[in-house]
């Protein structure tokens, strides 16, 4: 992968499908395979948070957004939906414990 940035494309469009599909578990595996590129392509970090969420691994998704949202060497566009997405995952589940408790 790290030769051809064509076959980390086609991993990544891979896990994508799997997301489609609702098949978390897959996406995840998919996406954990292309994960040390990350830094070619900061969208795997997005991703593999979304399916920690999807599987219930809510601390997993937190760090995942966490180094993204706080990384100055990634495109400015990643870093904002990164904080979107980390401060929506803190609101839902803030507020999802507040109606349980």
């Amino acid at each position: 992968l790290a030769n051809n940035k064509n076959d980390l494309r086609i991993q990544y469009n891979i896990g994508e499908t799997y997301l489609m599909e609702e098949n978390y578990t897959q996406a995840l595996s998919s996406f954990k395979d292309i994960e040390a590129h990350w830094q070619m392509m900061p969208q795997i970090r997005l991703r593999l948070a979304q399916c920690y969420e999807k599987t219930g691994s809510l601390p997993a998704a937190h760090n995942e957004l966490q180094l993204l949202a706080h990384n100055k060497h990634i495109a400015p566009h990643i870093r904002e939906n990164a904080t979107q997405l980390l401060a929506d995952l803190n609101m839902h589940y803030s507020m999802q414990a507040n109606t349980m408790a």
